[in-house]
């Protein structure tokens, strides 16, 4: 009886290493430009540098929320303008403090169904923009990445 105890343990053990090896990457993610760049989404507009700054989509943890990441290997300020694609105007600036990592993550709720266009600048530069449903933030400055939201009215 034993015997047949330990290799269940084992594939016990297995399947729990997988598992943790699975969430340390989640959660962990490589900031290396290769492995950043297999993450590109593809439905994006570029403006410049898009081998330097674009959207990527990685695995969504939480059921409690969306999150969107974006990349910026130019060193630099950014920012992300964010419009109302009905009326083409301004909504809110988010300004983004420096960070060691090139990724970049904003937690959101989707607030409706009316769409937005996100526009990454850096050093004031368009780079990238992206359509996506209305949200608001819910800032994890846990995460690495702080920001400050400026409404525009």
């Amino acid at each position: 009886m034993k015997h047949r105890i330990l290799p269940s343990y084992f594939i016990l053990l297995s399947v729990l290493a997988t598992l943790f090896q699975g969430c340390w990457v989640l959660f962990n993610p490589s900031y290396d430009y290769d492995d950043v760049t297999t993450k590109r989404i593809a439905d994006q507009t570029y403006y410049g540098d898009s081998l330097s700054v674009f959207f990527v989509e990685y695995v969504n943890p939480y059921p409690d929320k969306e999150v969107l990441w974006f990349s910026s290997f130019i060193e630099g300020n950014v920012e992300m303008d964010v419009y109302n694609t009905e009326t083409d105007s301004l909504e809110a600036i988010y300004h983004f403090e420096p960070q060691d990592t090139p990724l970049f993550v904003v937690a959101y709720r989707t607030e409706s169904q009316r769409l937005v266009k996100c526009v990454v600048r850096v050093n004031s530069r368009p780079k990238c923009a992206r359509l996506l449903p209305a949200f608001y933030p819910l800032p994890q400055p846990q995460w690495g990445t702080e920001y400050r939201v400026e409404e525009v009215k």
